[in-house]
């Protein structure tokens, strides 16, 4: 079972779990790694004689950065909330080290927290630890293998025994989430009569000003010419990183902005409320005018609903609501949504009147006074339209190859299984800019390969080569990318074709 919640992400639905959740104020929402350090030893960067060890006591990378984005163009995370750059351990002097232990550069971050059972901390970066281009993948990789490398307490000699694989990496992100939700910088510049606008301008001192009011100190703030865009909060660290205290400081530098002229402007859509330390900022039960609908299960994220309400994992539709909290109703562009013997869909001739229930900081749709929905079946990547199954490659004969065909995205669920390889065209690139989604396609190979082979020298893009499809790609250690434009994607499946494959429909 799980539920339709407003309210964690700008202008959204997520589905959730219709058990109860945490409050996000919980110092105990996810689990935390005891470093047996306890908080009473000396602070960083003020310790009197030195330290020795260096697993209870952060050296070097005693000045540690909690450093927070305002992203407006193209905007990032809820309209009114700051995003999580990271958390950076400057050394005391202010110099700094980077990219420290090149073994730990841990990839697919998300994996590793949903198998260490942090889904609760990657929900929360999937909306507040964005890149400003999609690649929020990459980003995290790169906070962890820039700066997380080099704090000396989570070095992996610190972890308990038995500790999995990446343990210090996990709580890396944990503790860069919790220390984010003790800094609402969006509202403490609220209170101080500061939001974002179009039109006005700021002093420096206005600003900190507002924020040391709010948080008893000054922080140093970043401005892209005369827009604010950056704000880094200092801190001393007592203990471990793991579950030390962290000690607010006044900015020992000024950041690069004017001391006036500044800007302050608003992100794009409508501000709604946000799952932040001090809670929502709107008004209970307030809704947002558009919405996609997102699936939030106890493994993090799954996909959203399509404009026909279909689960998938396709990028979701937008939805509407007309009415209020206590009755409302949904649309989408394939028309009115309800719920008819049992099943939700829009554009099937039924409507149905909605209302919402604000539960563990969660405005959840309700249908009938129930907030409980449930599915069948779970999505896995992809529609399914085209399939191979007859193709001799290498080692693998059984490789499959699918076409993902946009017209049919919504109509054909899939359920592909296969065991020895996979080669698929899928859908646009929906890490890039609009522009780049409306001109690429992906073929992805998946599955066992000869060690070494990569997707460009993949026997598969010799053909495609030859038809004079432009190929990009793209290799990880287990999964090749090859990209082609959309618009020579038939092409490319004509290239496969003549090179041996066979296609089937696929059932649905």
């Amino acid at each position: 079972m799980f539920a339709l919640s407003f309210g964690v992400v700008l202008a959204s639905l997520a589905l959730v779990q219709a058990q109860g959740l945490a409050s996000v104020d919980s110092p105990h929402l996810f689990k935390r790694i005891d470093s047996g350090c306890g908080t009473s030893g000396q602070t960083s960067c003020s310790n009197t004689t030195k330290q020795t060890d260096l697993c209870c006591f952060q050296s070097p990378g005693g000045l540690l950065l909690q450093t927070q984005f305002w992203d407006t163009n193209p905007s990032t995370g809820p309209s009114n909330s700051w995003t999580i750059h990271g958390l950076w351990p400057d050394n005391c002097d202010g110099t700094f080290q980077e990219n420290c232990d090149s073994s730990r550069d841990y990839t697919n971050i998300a994996s590793l927290l949903q198998n260490q059972g942090a889904s609760d901390t990657l929900s929360f970066m999937q909306q507040f630890w964005v890149d400003i281009n999609g690649q929020n993948e990459q980003f995290w990789e790169h906070e962890w293998a820039t700066h997380g490398t080099c704090m000396s307490t989570l070095d992996t000699s610190c972890l308990p025994s038995g500790s999995p694989k990446g343990a210090e990496a996990v709580a890396f992100f944990q503790q860069v989430v919790a220390l984010f939700k003790t800094l609402p910088t969006y509202d403490w510049l609220q209170q101080g009569g500061i939001t974002p606008s179009s039109s006005k301008t700021y002093t420096l001192s206005q600003l900190t000003s507002a924020l040391k009011s709010a948080s008893g100190f000054t922080p140093a703030l970043d401005c892209d010419g005369s827009n604010v865009n950056q704000i880094s909060w200092y801190f001393h660290l007592k203990g471990s990183v793991f579950d030390g205290k962290f000690v607010a400081i006044d900015t020992p530098e000024k950041g690069s902005c004017p001391s006036s002229g500044i800007k302050y402007p608003p992100k794009s859509g409508s501000p709604t409320s946000t799952s932040g330390s001090t809670g929502p900022t709107g008004p209970p039960g307030s809704l947002p005018a558009k919405a996609t609908i997102s699936a939030v299960t106890s493994s993090g994220t799954v996909g959203g609903l399509l404009s026909a309400g279909k689960w998938s994992t396709q990028t979701p539709g937008t939805y509407s609501t007309s009415g209020s909290a206590s009755s409302f109703t949904l649309t989408s562009s394939k028309g009115a949504c309800g719920v008819s013997s049992g099943e939700f869909s829009c554009g099937s001739g039924s409507s149905s009147t909605f209302s919402a229930v604000s539960s563990g900081g969660n405005l959840l749709l309700a249908f009938s006074g129930s907030t409980e929905f449930s599915s069948s079946a779970k999505p896995i990547a992809g529609r399914s339209v085209l399939r191979s199954s007859a193709q001799d490659w290498g080692s693998h004969p059984y490789t499959s190859a699918r076409e993902i065909a946009e017209q049919r995205a919504e109509q054909l669920p899939i359920d592909h299984k296969n065991q020895r390889g996979e080669i698929s065209i899928m859908g646009n690139q929906t890490s890039a800019t609009e522009a780049y989604e409306a001109t690429w396609r992906c073929i992805k190979i998946a599955g066992p390969m000869d060690f070494g082979l990569t997707g460009v020298v993949c026997s598969f893009t010799t053909p495609l080569k030859a038809k004079g499809v432009p190929v990009f790609a793209v290799s990880t250690w287990n999964t090749d990318y090859v990209l082609v434009p959309k618009d020579r994607a038939s092409d490319a499946v004509q290239a496969l074709k003549a090179d041996g494959w066979t296609f089937q429909a696929e059932s649905a």
